[in-house]
């Protein structure tokens, strides 16, 4: 379980669940201040792309209801389940491809390992959960890093938030996803000591020791105080079918 809230008294928008004409897929709306939050599940369509017309309307028509006017070019970040690696080529490519493409968000996609336990009879084809901004127009940039261009950093200036994209890790500590994460922090002009949140996708939990070492090594004596952090299992990463760990982290904007 993984939950964000609003530290001031904002008013709280709330769509409820709004399905697309054929109700093989569920849009659910929050806005609170600035941001947009979207949970999105669609089931089996055979001979359908993951992304398509009527899945974009549906998010549309629940962001319009909170609000949420800015619509696909103000996503920041979206993470997304999803059950055959082909599934999340097409997905990624649809969420970018729907946005302008300066506009597009930070992307993590993960493929499920374990189907039977997740969803042993429910048809869901994809689980997608994203962060975007109300306000058209609103400031956003994104960045990326030569030697990691899969890596996407985008940085909202009026929220203050710094969204990363999902890092394949190849070590057994995250290492390198470690210091692919400080680079693209640096460049996004943030820092590992503002990270706030942290999400570890694990392939099984015979990796959990080491991401524990690797996450105590980093945040809690190198980049104190540490962030939230959260472990998922049995999911990985639709790029790197070796590795034993997918790190998804947001940061603070620096103070301008």
């Amino acid at each position: 379980l993984s939950c964000l809230a609003s530290t001031a008294p904002l008013a709280k928008r709330f769509a409820t669940t709004v399905p697309s004409p054929s109700g093989l897929a569920n849009v659910t709306a929050v806005a609170a201040g600035s941001l947009v939050h979207l949970s999105v599940e669609e089931f089996v369509y055979d001979g359908v792309d993951i992304i398509n017309v009527e899945l974009l309307s549906a998010v549309e028509n629940a962001m319009y209801t909170v609000g949420a006017y800015a619509s696909w070019n103000g996503l920041l970040e979206c993470t997304a389940f999803v059950n055959t690696e082909q599934d999340a080529k097409a997905l990624r490519q649809g969420l970018t491809a729907a946005a302008l493409p300066a506009a597009a968000p930070a992307i993590t996609t993960l493929v499920l390992l374990d189907q039977s336990a997740t969803a042993p009879t429910d048809g869901l084809r994809l689980r997608l959960r994203c962060t975007g901004l109300v306000t058209p127009g609103a400031p956003k940039t994104a960045v990326t890093l030569p030697n990691a261009p899969s890596v996407r950093a985008v940085v909202s200036a009026s929220t203050g938030h710094v969204f990363v994209s999902g890092i394949d890790a190849k070590s057994a500590n995250a290492t390198d996803a470690y210091e692919t994460l400080g680079a693209v922090l640096t460049k996004a002009g943030s820092t590992a000591d503002l990270a706030t949140k942290c999400h570890f996708y694990l392939r099984d939990y015979a990796s959990m020791q080491g991401m524990y070492a690797g996450f105590y090594s980093y945040f809690n004596e190198q980049h104190f105080p540490p962030p939230a952090r959260t472990e998922f299992t049995r999911v990985a990463s639709d790029g790197c079918a070796d590795c034993p760990m997918v790190v998804q982290c947001d940061a603070a904007a620096m103070s301008s």
